[in-house]
């Protein structure tokens, strides 16, 4: 069985699924630094190392969500 395509969403939803994605990406980093700095007792150090992981994994995620160029248009 074949998966459908995704249907067109409008512009406020893809706005809000880009904002949500950075956001998790880049609390998750901070999460994952703070607990690490927690259980190491490295200070902030994992904490801003993480924060800056999650950041690139947010800005990956919105790269992922912009939309293709559009295709060459064909002579006539």
């Amino acid at each position: 069985m074949a998966l459908k395509p995704r249907a067109s969403t409008s512009g406020w939803g893809r706005g809000l699924e880009a904002g949500l994605q950075f956001a998790a990406a880049t609390g998750i980093g901070v999460v994952i630094g703070y607990y690490a700095d927690e259980w190491l007792g490295t200070g902030p150090w994992l904490l801003f190392l993480f924060l800056g992981f999650g950041f690139a994994a947010g800005l990956r995620n919105l790269l992922r969500l912009k939309p293709p160029p559009p295709g060459p248009r064909d002579p006539q």
